[in-house]
């Protein structure tokens, strides 16, 4: 994989911005009709080849993120120490670091100027209050934080995604809500706030009542699954399975969940306390009833009962 670095280009000349142009294009000829239109802009930024042009490169000393301790990164499950550091290429140095992060945080700036041209043309064609506008990404990136680079772990670094959405005809202005929801609810809410019926099928929920303060609480816990024994890296497969994440807002289990893996192999993070997951709790004899509670909400989950 691509560390990332800085190329002699025009912006105007990326996908990222070519995209932009066509999304552009196409809202001014679609609001100029009257019919109900829904457009879908899917920018492959930020992802490898990992490039900006130079005057979209962020400085990397204004990039705030931690690097592990020795102490931390023997604190950690066995499969981070030694399939996944060998997956990710761990080993880089401080300048390659540097470069690597100010290229993402770069390729997303980019990224956001484009959104920002797309609500303009909302605004210039007279449809921002009439359009819902829903933002997201499909996962994050570990930039060296906790030893690790790209993806396939379940720190918050991963896991959290941007969700919001913008509609001053339907939805109230500034509101937050900290439960803990999924992308499975994505387009049921879409769907609730087009007025169409969500099937049953659907596994998700509309976020509209938390929206809308009809209800206070949630899911107990979400959810996160990979099965590494299915991945196209073979240092991935070899001896691995189904690795499942449960996190609650206080507190985060990550473990095998495979019959055919013997080592749960896993990790446990207080939330509250340590919101970095730099500690991992796992082997603490007195957090077994915390495990054991968060395993059986996983088993719940598994069957289909959350």
């Amino acid at each position: 994989w691509q560390i990332g670095g800085v190329l002699d280009v025009d912006p105007k000349e990326t996908e990222t911005w070519r995209l932009g142009d066509m999304a552009v294009d196409t809202l001014s000829d679609l609001a100029t009709r009257d019919d109900p239109f829904f457009l879908r802009v899917s920018f492959h930024a930020p992802h490898v080849a990992c490039y900006v042009p130079d005057e979209y490169y962020i400085d990397p000393k204004t990039i705030d993120l931690p690097l592990p301790t020795e102490e931390e990164l023997q604190s950690k499950p066995k499969f981070e120490q030694g399939p996944l550091r060998t997956y990710c290429g761990a080993d880089l140095t401080r300048e390659q670091i540097d470069l690597c992060r100010g290229t993402y945080y770069g390729m997303v700036s980019l990224v956001d100027v484009q959104v920002g041209r797309i609500v303009e043309t909302l605004k210039r064609t007279g449809q921002l209050d009439n359009t819902i506008i829903a933002f997201t990404s499909d996962q994050g990136f570990q930039l060296g934080e906790h030893g690790l680079w790209k993806k396939r772990v379940f720190y918050d670094d991963n896991v959290k995604v941007p969700l919001f959405f913008h509609y001053p005809n339907g939805l109230p202005a500034g509101r937050v809500i900290d439960e803990p929801v999924e992308m499975i609810d994505f387009v049921p809410t879409l769907m609730d706030l087009w007025g169409l019926e969500v099937p049953k099928n659907i596994r998700g929920r509309s976020l509209m009542p938390l929206v809308e303060g009809k209800v206070r609480t949630w899911r107990p816990a979400c959810f996160c699954e990979l099965d590494h024994s299915q991945s196209m890296y073979r240092e991935l497969r070899q001896g691995t399975g189904r690795r499942v994440m449960v996190r609650t807002k206080e507190w985060k289990l990550i473990y095998f969940m495979d019959s055919r893996v013997e080592d749960k192999d896993g990790a446990l993070y207080n939330l509250k306390k340590d919101p970095h997951e730099q500690v991992n709790l796992y082997d603490g004899p007195k957090y077994a009833r915390v495990i054991r509670r968060l395993e059986t909400l996983a088993e719940k989950w598994d069957r289909g009962e959350i």
